[in-house]
């Protein structure tokens, strides 16, 4: 597919023209100068998306969990970049990018998008790929689609062997219900219970919070209202054939450790790292814990 020119979300197109006269040789392909947001734009099917881009080298793209955006990854934007291009999309529906309307939320929709914004940016080396929990199952989607573009894959409190539990999807509709009537506040302080670890900090948890704030109402609707729709792919670690990072929190009491363990073994090249007192927000509760762990994965294992 051929390259082409994204721009950021702030300037108009007039005085863009003119920095792409100035600018193009130096800047890296298919960017110009992100937004002060730090956010370029780019089409992507149907939709128009946010996302950013820093470094050089191999690249690596991160996704963010749902109820999420591209700011989780802020710490290993700036921590990673000496040792890839580090990609981080806002995701159909979430942070700067378009709103859309579908309901429920589909995963397959969320993996085909990853291939095409991939084209859309110009990533024609093979990717280091980052999925943390509902976004690591659309991680395995994306390897099943494009095995030989992905170099190793690293997910976050993922889950393939997902079910419809009448008693979960009761809460999930109750949980739609409370972010329409009371509001995304009453919400995060539910999820602040049992997503972070004890000891998270104010500062990530109030980051968290900002990026729960920011995300639109009818986005917690869709997911909640798609539970127990995705059928499992319990098939999915068996097929990837190349290097894999499961990080999990010691505190993680939703996706455990010992979870984790048991699942390792499901992958023919996997490895374990646990980070103490964690618990699924890793990006945000230890990030140099995790970015120690990427480096020393994608130097190792996963070395190109």
């Amino acid at each position: 597919m051929g390259r082409h020119l994204e721009w950021p979300l702030w300037l108009p197109t007039v005085v863009l023209l003119g920095a792409a006269m100035a600018t193009a040789q130096a800047a890296p392909a298919n960017e110009l100068r992100a937004g002060p947001d730090g956010l370029f734009a780019v089409s992507v099917g149907d939709t128009q998306w946010g996302y950013r881009s820093k470094g050089s080298g191999p690249p690596a793209v991160l996704l963010h969990g749902f109820f999420l955006h591209s700011a989780l990854w802020l710490d290993q934007l700036n921590d990673l970049s000496d040792i890839r291009r580090v990609i981080a999309p806002d995701l159909r529906g979430w942070g700067s990018s378009e709103p859309v309307t579908d309901l429920p939320l589909d995963y397959d929709q969320y993996a085909e998008d990853i291939v095409t914004f991939m084209d859309a940016i110009g990533v024609e080396e093979k990717i280091d790929l980052v999925g943390m929990s509902a976004t690591a199952f659309i991680a395995g989607l994306v390897y099943e689609r494009i095995p030989d573009r992905v170099a190793s894959v690293t997910l976050i409190s993922g889950n393939f062997d997902l079910g419809s539990n009448p008693a979960y999807k009761r809460y999930q509709q109750e949980l739609a219900r409370l972010v329409v009537v009371e509001g995304k506040d009453v919400l995060f302080r539910r999820f602040d219970e049992y997503i972070d670890g004890p000891v998270n900090s104010l500062h990530a948890r109030a980051r968290y919070k900002q990026m729960i704030l920011d995300t639109r109402t009818e986005m917690f609707v869709a997911f909640f209202a798609g539970t127990g729709l995705t059928k499992g792919r319990p098939d999915l670690p068996g097929k990837v054939q190349v290097p894999v990072l499961l990080p999990v929190g010691t505190a993680d009491i939703v996706f455990t450790p010992e979870d984790v363990e048991r699942m390792s073994s499901r992958f023919p090249d996997a490895r374990v790292v646990q980070i103490k007192t964690a618990g699924r927000l890793l990006p945000l509760e230890s990030p140099a814990e995790l970015n120690s762990a990427l480096r020393d994965f994608w130097t190792g294992p996963a070395a190109r």
